[in-house]
């Protein structure tokens, strides 16, 4: 393809990641009701629909971010198998575990690379809704997907180039 149109590519990868991330949401979403009435005989949702509603959007932005820097990582290191591998290593939080010893090592009590991990706003993402918990993984799954998108994109056109 034309190099001067390659971002939309990446942008329509993006877009179909976001896609498929809302689908999986939804079934997610579905699965749980259907097996609650199964094995318990009722179907309750426990908060509040505005609860819900921000806790799946959130989620949605979350886990899209996380598909997105996937994405850039198979983009950049060009390597399906290491690509994947790292991805999964990034989704079950092996991020995690060198963090927590860099937090340690320096110290900071203001500030933590732990809690800014996109795998670790997914999974402490509470109900009911807490503005400030919420904010953080917003801007944090927010940054993600832009830095990983533009880094694709970038990625992408320069190797056009050479």
């Amino acid at each position: 393809g034309q190099p001067s149109i390659r971002y939309r590519t990446m942008l329509s990868k993006c877009f179909s990641i976001f896609v498929f991330t809302s689908m999986i949401l939804i079934l997610d979403f579905a699965m749980a009701m259907i097996c609650s009435k199964l094995f318990f005989g009722y179907v309750s949702i426990g908060y509040s629909i505005s609860n819900m509603a921000a806790f799946t959007l959130t989620q949605l932005l979350l886990n899209t971010a996380l598909g997105i820097v996937a994405m850039c990582i198979s983009e950049l290191i060009r390597n399906p198998a290491v690509s994947m591998a790292i991805s999964v290593i990034i989704s079950i939080g092996g991020l995690r575990l060198i963090t927590s010893q860099v937090d340690k090592l320096i110290g900071l009590r203001s500030f933590s690379f732990t809690s800014q991990l996109i795998t670790v706003n997914i999974a402490g993402l509470p109900l009911p809704f807490d503005f400030s918990v919420y904010r953080h993984a917003w801007i944090v799954g927010a940054m993600f997907l832009v830095i990983a998108a533009v880094i694709s994109i970038f990625s992408m056109t320069k190797r056009d180039i050479k």
